[in-house]
């Protein structure tokens, strides 16, 4: 059997690299199929909650509603998407280690949502402020985890596609972050709306990117 300059069977590192291929692949394909049933959850709940407004309400006041844990299982769904795919680029490329911190940090948060649900008032800000600082952790290092990554990617097309999804939820999380610290927010009506834009396309991203991992059967972008 001829080996390599280190006297190990050819054969065997081989066998040995289709096996890592093939778990990355399952791996990617874990973190689509988890992107996947966040989107639905997302749609069941809209679709089986009729007393709340698709405009002001967040999607975490969805929530509370009685069909609210599918949402909150969700919630788990897409942290743990972005923890997969962030060791999936690690693993990739050293060179997408910031990036792929940022990306565990977003997904702790959408974790942290789903561990500490929303209250409503007369809640304080205390008792609310894991669900926040949850949120904030997903808005604020998902932007972050995509610009860093797209500044690493070699292909062109997913460059330019994650950085304008870096560029269009960072400036969404601005918005967000604006009107929530604003006196005059519970006077906008479409808070919910524009939350709900920013968390579907960081999903879209995450559909996306792991889908393209998964069909190229590869960990480099």
């Amino acid at each position: 059997m001829p080996t390599d300059p280190a006297n190990r069977p050819i054969k065997n590192r081989v066998g040995s690299g289709a096996l890592v291929i093939r778990r990355k692949s399952q791996i990617a394909l874990l973190a689509f199929i988890c992107a996947v049933f966040f989107t639905l959850t997302i749609l069941f709940a809209h679709l089986a909650t009729k007393n709340l407004n698709l405009l002001s309400d967040t999607l975490s006041r969805y929530a509370l509603d009685e069909h609210g844990f599918i949402l909150v299982i969700g919630f788990y769904a897409i942290g743990i998407t972005q923890m997969l795919l962030a060791l999936l680029l690690f693993s990739g490329s050293k060179n997408m280690a910031p990036g792929s911190f940022c990306l565990v940090l977003s997904g702790l948060g959408a974790i942290v949502v789903a561990i500490f649900p929303t209250q409503l008032p007369p809640a304080t800000i205390i008792e609310r402020l894991p669900h926040i600082t949850g949120a904030i952790m997903q808005f604020l290092f998902f932007p972050l985890a995509a610009l860093m990554l797209s500044s690493k990617m070699a292909a062109c097309r997913l460059k330019i596609t994650t950085r304008l999804t870096a560029g269009i939820t960072g400036l969404l999380f601005i918005i967000i972050l604006a009107l929530f610290v604003s006196p005059s927010m519970k006077d906008f009506g479409y808070f919910g709306f524009i939350e709900k834009v920013d968390i579907l396309i960081i999903n879209f991203w995450l559909i996306f990117i792991s889908f393209t991992l998964y069909k190229t059967k590869t960990d480099a972008l």
